[in-house]
């Protein structure tokens, strides 16, 4: 977790794992994604905002959850109860 502001595509999976706490812009289309970045690194609300948003979302992916999500698929998976 470093606290930095986060522009994604809206493709794949980072929409979902990012939710509120990145700026979406599509890479393909280069003015929309630099004005993105920029708002990202010189808007001082929206900067905020992200980081904050962005260091909330990520304490929410730790090692030990991880770890308890795979044990419940794979004892699902399996069949063991």
């Amino acid at each position: 977790m470093t606290g930095v502001p986060v522009v994604i595509s809206p493709h794949g999976a980072l929409p979902e794992t990012c939710g509120d706490a990145a700026l979406v812009a599509d890479p393909s289309d280069a003015s929309q994604f630099a004005e993105a970045v920029l708002r990202a690194a010189t808007d001082d609300d929206v900067r905020g905002r992200l980081i904050a948003a962005g260091l909330e979302r990520a304490a929410q992916y730790t090692w030990a959850r991880t770890a308890e999500l795979t044990d419940a698929l794979l004892t699902a998976l399996l069949g063991w109860n």
